[in-house]
């Protein structure tokens, strides 16, 4: 294992844009993570500040937009990803 550590170092000395990006793209998705957790966190988990938080319609109504809103876009994204291949290629690759 200390060899593979070695190896890694050197390998990113050698190309120090490589090793910068990763270290970039590192602190830009534990940095959002940290925000979104943030959010969820005071969104979500703590109680609201007035009486029978847990029979708010609007609370209810907002969750359930979100969840649907999400999964339209997991489902859009893909399919509309799948509209842009050439049928060509495709019955190529098949």
């Amino acid at each position: 294992m200390l060899s593979d550590l070695k190896f890694a170092a050197r390998t990113l000395r050698q190309a120090p844009g490589v090793a910068a990006a990763a270290v970039l793209a590192l602190a830009l998705g534990i940095g959002a993570s940290t925000a979104i957790f943030s959010v969820l966190d005071g969104v979500l988990y703590k109680p609201l500040p007035f009486p029978h938080p847990e029979q708010d319609p609007l609370t209810y109504g907002g969750v359930a937009a979100l969840l649907v809103s999400v999964a339209v876009v997991a489902s859009w994204v893909p399919a509309r990803r799948a509209t842009r291949v050439d049928q060509a290629i495709a019955l190529r690759a098949e």
